[in-house]
């Protein structure tokens, strides 16, 4: 009998009875596996913000899947010095200290 695909998040089982012209039957395994969908980042609008002002945006995302996964955040390479974000809430923040500008960027 396979096994579920292992990267799947749960599998169903259901025995499934197969008759035959001759009345014979057969049980099949079936293995369901959640299709992982990515999550939903909500909408943030531009910020202007002024130097040596702390800054702080909480940024909200959800996920579809059933069960749903954890989420976790993350500052990926070019964010600005100082620059932090709470890995569990999405919550970043960050005193600016120049005059520059850095898109924010969402990865897959």
């Amino acid at each position: 009998m396979p096994a579920p695909n292992s990267e799947a998040i749960f599998s169903r089982v259901a025995d499934i009875q197969i008759l035959e012209s001759f009345g014979a039957t057969a049980n099949v395994t079936v293995f369901v596996n959640e299709v992982n969908q990515p999550p939903i980042l909500d909408s943030v609008p531009g910020q202007i913000i002024n130097k040596g002002i702390l800054v702080t945006i909480p940024f909200v995302a959800r996920d579809s899947d059933l069960p749903a996964n954890r989420l976790s955040f993350s500052l990926g390479s070019g964010a600005p010095a100082g620059a932090s974000i709470n890995p569990t809430n999405g919550v970043f923040t960050w005193r600016p200290g120049g005059t520059s500008q850095w898109p924010v960027k969402r990865r897959p």
